[in-house]
């Protein structure tokens, strides 16, 4: 078989932005501006954190020439000045909440890319107003969440797409062709691994709450930043912008973050339902601390999918 004449194309038509950025899937604008636009105008779309990964959400849906942005939020005033001086006119929030009270009949989609634990208040209430929503992965901070996003979803028929940039790419879309053609033969296990170095210090933290706490910067509302998670204080260089992700009140850990990507290939071209068995193991050291193991993810952990005769191992080093 020339894998090259199998491999899909890639085109400007098909990518809102580069490959290496795609942080925005075509089909979501394109099915929602097929759905939601009116002739005579663009897509009224808003964003929802424009800092870090809502940087490049912004930029995509930015450049697409059928969309216009007309408002952003972020709880940090830093980051959202910034992203504002770069569309003139943008109607700009702090609260997500008030953003769509005040927009509700001036936007047609939103995109959440917040922290994990805030996609789901978000996302739900965006959806339940009947706006198209494009949520950064993972979908939700638990299974519950998704559950429920996935019913209101279904519920108001309106246009959803999960944020999982590398399943765009011409590499990921090539495998799971390839896989579904069993190209490779007969798939009886896959093994799953990520161990990428230059994330410890952000995602694996060893530590327990630190002892050192202080008032927020002035540029950041902290409270709003919280959400529904539990309140605790502020402590720099600890939660916000980047390491919220290793602790359980906020992120979902570097399986969470990471996991969608490399199972992504796997899962799509085998297939695959719920497994009949999911088994994890974590590293002593944090089964031993009481204080770890109800405050921070593991460091590490190695996971076993059973799906009925297919065995799928999740290593995370």
């Amino acid at each position: 078989m020339d894998i090259n004449k199998q491999k899909p194309q890639v085109s400007r038509r098909n990518f809102l932005a580069s490959a290496a950025a795609a942080a925005v899937l075509p089909s979501f604008l394109m099915n929602t501006i097929a759905s939601a636009k009116i002739p005579g105008r663009k897509l009224r779309h808003a964003c929802i954190g424009v800092g870090g990964m809502g940087a490049h959400d912004l930029g995509n849906f930015k450049s697409h020439p059928d969309v216009e942005i007309v408002a952003i939020c972020d709880v940090d005033s830093d980051i959202l000045k910034a992203a504002a001086a770069g569309i003139p006119g943008v109607r700009t929030y702090t609260d997500w909440r008030e953003l769509l009270k005040n927009e509700i009949k001036n936007i047609d989609s939103v995109n959440v890319t917040v922290p994990d634990h805030t996609h789901f208040s978000v996302a739900y209430q965006a959806i339940k107003a009947g706006k198209h929503v494009y949520c950064q992965k993972p979908m939700c901070h638990d299974v519950a969440e998704v559950r429920s996003l996935t019913n209101i979803a279904i519920k108001k028929g309106v246009i959803t797409q999960l944020g999982t940039q590398v399943a765009s790419t011409a590499c990921d879309r090539t495998a799971v062709q390839l896989i579904k053609n069993g190209t490779i033969g007969k798939i009886k296990h896959a093994y799953l691994c990520s161990n990428r170095p230059g994330a410890i210090a952000d995602y694996r933290l060893v530590g327990s709450r630190p002892a050192e706490t202080q008032e927020p910067p002035a540029t950041l509302n902290w409270d709003l930043w919280i959400g529904s998670a539990p309140v605790r204080p502020y402590a720099p260089g600890i939660y916000h912008p980047a390491k919220w992700r290793a602790w359980q009140d906020f992120g979902t850990g570097w399986s969470g973050d990471i996991g969608c990507h490399i199972f992504d290939a796997v899962w799509k071209g085998l297939g695959l339902k719920a497994p009949i068995s999911v088994i994890a193991e974590v590293q002593q050291s944090w089964k031993d601390s009481s204080e770890r193991r109800g405050d921070t993810w593991p460091q590490g952990d190695h996971m076993t999918w059973i799906f009925l005769e297919i065995r799928i191992q999740n290593l995370i080093n």
